[in-house]
């Protein structure tokens, strides 16, 4: 298994001001998938900035095409929502992060 992560940024400028409906179900899709993920031990770490600037989603995948894959069907990219890139990454420190 190797680490991955992708960062995500809103499609439009001013995400936190500046959404539809439509967008909040596509995030709340997008939440979800990563739920699921996270339950499945997949998703590592997940969140963002409170600015909504960017999002950072870290997993574990097999190879680089597993990887890709599980980006590629987030639901907040597929339906453009956001867009975002795909990197290996290696932790270098690692926490307990408490969630609020």
């Amino acid at each position: 298994m190797r680490y991955y992560s992708y960062l995500v940024r809103p499609v439009k400028a001013n995400f936190d001001t500046n959404y539809t409906d439509e967008d909040v179900r596509i995030v709340g899709e997008h939440f979800r998938y990563l739920v699921g993920l996270h339950e499945k031990g997949i998703v590592q770490f997940a969140g963002r900035c409170d600015d909504t600037t960017f999002g950072i989603v870290i997993l574990r995948a097999d190879n680089r095409a597993e990887a890709e894959k599980l980006f590629a069907n987030d639901p907040a990219i597929v339906q453009g929502v956001m867009s975002g890139s795909l990197h290996e990454f290696r932790i270098a420190l690692c926490g307990n992060f408490p969630s609020e």
